[in-house]
């Protein structure tokens, strides 16, 4: 009934059915039915009822019992043991019984449709011989072909085939079958998952067991990191012992006690040291690391170490030591952001990049939330405050907190934790911030980029659309609302800038942006460009390019999965509520622009941050040597 309805459906839409490959899925399909615990159970309580039946009564049936329909046999598979010692055919019921106008013997055998299996299953293996009777050797003649379900003639496929094609066809199907049921020994002896069945009881099919094949695939998924081998761990305890001992590294005398050394984390660079080369962690991480281990004392000893490491660290793999000790609390498995502000303080006093911040408090308490919500932009993809162990995993901020050891250039390091990437986004924010309480209002974010950004979007974005505010103040953004729309707005090219703005512009929430959404946000473009360019735009103009730019599944709509496979996705935002970039798009060198992309950089932020950086610090220098001149004139005048 399902190739059937599949072949009329195929045959109103136009299109062509492969019928080998639905007809092969049946089989498939079957096949695993017949293998399931729960249709062994029904087959057994058929048969059941149909022997209880049959020595009750004949003449329920209407007509002898010899000649009734013969129910379905799941039989023990020959010497061949094609199989794997059970018999997967249905014996076809004889020729008289399948007659529309003979009477349905048994209404359990009416509803197996036993005639459809079996035809479906010997034309893969063409014409199989049924089972041998008790005393007989092997059968010589072959079932008669089933009826056709068009008419009283056989399959086409079933004349056709030849003895060739026959023993190939059945080679492929004893190769499917036998991944799912164990192939019996060549012996003939029954296998231990070959149905038995008593003289007058039900068939009985034990569980079907796993295929041995299934132990030779390696795992290659683990959801916490790969596991070290217990070579690799005893490699790590010898290297820890060894790094306590005190003395040369040779082996003690016979009863001698080794003697080992503590650590004292004003004791010069050991202690980093052994953090960074010998546990693997940043060598920043010294100091929480000295902390947890020594609550009750000033030093680390051996046994103080030893027991730590092999209750917590030793049986973890590598990711999942870096994630476990980053948290605070060991109650929850994630990390939120108060999980990093001590890490980062270490960091600002330890690293050789940042010793000018030590004598502004302010500036290093900044730059500190900087780095973690630059860590949760990128990394918590979820947007929920709390970082999970996935999502580490797929980030990069592990190797990037290992580089900071070998680094001492901390700008070269960009993600997260570069100076100059910081100093941007601060004086940007300081820009806006007229009155420098540190918030910032509607009007003040419409003067950001020379007025670039349209009323519109500007409402959406305060009304927490794209992500909800942190602010204590509602109608205000703070800082970490800042670095959000600032990373968003200068990268369209990142997953989650790509996010932020798809809320911004999906108005309904119905996680696809249509027609009408576009003409909202484009109205006020619109008027724009009349006003600054003197010309304008139709919408069905922009829209015929924005459907061409993207290129959706669909073209009634457009989803963020079309998005983020379009490599232009940045200025479809860009044609709705930024002026500034897609005027610049329209009027831009090419040449330039495939130069520009050629750089270091990796990012459009990574560029525009450095473009940024240098335009402020010459600006910076400028004001220096013009209030040096003023000065000096004054005092020229006063000398006068």
């Amino acid at each position: 009934i399902f190739f059937r309805f599949r072949f009329v459906m195929a045959q109103k839409r136009g299109r062509s059915l492969d019928i080998g490959l639905a007809k092969k899925k049946l089989n498939e399909l079957f096949i695993t039915w017949l293998t399931m615990p729960e249709t062994q159970e029904l087959v057994n309580g058929i048969l059941a009822r149909y022997e209880g039946d049959d020595n009750k009564s004949n003449a329920d049936l209407g007509t002898p019992k010899d000649k009734g329909v013969p129910p379905p046999q799941i039989c023990v598979q020959s010497d061949n043991g094609s199989l794997g010692g059970l018999d997967m055919r249905v014996s076809p019921p004889p020729l008289d019984a399948l007659s529309p106008h003979s009477p349905i013997r048994h209404p359990h055998i009416a509803k197996l449709k036993v005639v459809d299996e079996w035809d479906r299953l010997r034309s893969k293996v063409a014409s199989p011989p049924s089972s041998p009777k008790p005393g007989q050797g092997s059968p010589t003649t072959h079932p008669p072909a089933p009826l056709s379900p068009h008419g009283h003639k056989s399959h086409a496929t079933h004349a056709s085939m030849s003895p060739s094609n026959a023993a190939g066809t059945s080679k492929d199907m004893q190769a499917s079958l036998e991944a799912i049921i164990p192939s019996s020994s060549s012996s003939g002896a029954r296998s231990p998952t070959s149905p038995s069945r008593s003289q007058n009881g039900p068939l009985h099919c034990p569980p079907v067991e796993q295929p041995a094949t299934a132990s030779l695939i390696p795992q290659f998924w683990f959801p916490n990191g790969k596991e070290l081998s217990k070579a690799e761990m005893e490699k790590e305890s010898k290297t820890i012992t060894a790094a306590f001992r005190v003395g040369p590294k040779t082996k003690a005398a016979k009863g001698a006690k080794p003697v080992f050394r503590t650590f004292k984390l004003q004791q010069g660079n050991d202690w980093v040291e052994f953090v960074s080369k010998v546990l693997g962690f940043p060598g920043w991480w010294a100091n929480q690391i000295f902390t947890r281990l020594t609550k009750p004392s000033t030093e680390v000893t051996h046994k103080m170490f030893r027991e730590w490491w092999d209750k917590e660290v030793a049986h973890l793999p590598k990711e999942r030591r870096f994630f476990n000790f980053l948290k605070n609390d060991s109650s929850r498995d994630y990390l939120v952001k108060k999980d990093f502000e001590p890490f980062v303080q270490d960091l600002l006093n330890i690293h050789p990049g940042l010793e000018f911040l030590k004598q502004t408090p302010e500036f290093q308490e900044k730059y500190a939330e900087t780095v973690v919500v630059r860590i949760f932009y990128t990394v918590n993809r979820c947007g929920n405050g709390k970082l999970t162990f996935k999502e580490y995993q797929r980030s990069r901020l592990q190797e990037t907190m290992l580089l900071l050891d070998t680094e001492d250039d901390i700008n070269n390091v960009t993600d997260f934790f570069s100076y100059e990437h910081f100093y941007v986004l601060y004086c940007k924010f300081w820009e806006l911030d007229g009155d420098h309480d540190f918030y910032i209002s509607k009007d003040d974010l419409l003067k950001y980029n020379n007025y670039s950004m349209t009323e519109t979007i500007v409402d959406v974005i305060f009304q927490g659309v794209p992500r909800k505010m942190s602010s204590d103040q509602p109608g205000k953004m703070n800082y970490e609302d800042f670095i959000w729309f600032c990373l968003s707005e200068e990268d369209k090219t990142s997953d989650t800038s790509l996010e932020y703005w798809f809320r911004c512009v999906d108005l309904d929430r119905d996680g696809i942006i249509s027609g009408y959404e576009l003409d909202y946000f484009y109205a006020e473009q619109k008027k724009r460009m009349e006003t600054f360019l003197t010309e304008q735009i139709l919408f069905d103009d922009i829209l015929c390019q924005m459907i061409d730019m993207i290129n959706p599944q669909d073209p009634k709509y457009i989803r963020l999965s079309d998005i983020k496979v379009c490599p232009t996705s940045g200025i479809f935002f860009n044609v709705l509520f930024n002026l500034n970039k897609f005027i610049g798009f329209e009027q831009r060198d090419p040449f330039q622009a495939h130069a520009e992309k050629q750089g270091p950089e990796r990012t459009d932020w990574d560029r525009f941050a450095r473009i940024e950086y240098d335009r402020m610090a010459m600006e910076a220098e400028q004001s220096e040597e013009y209030s040096e001149g003023g000065a000096e004139a004054q005092e020229w005048g006063m000398g006068i």
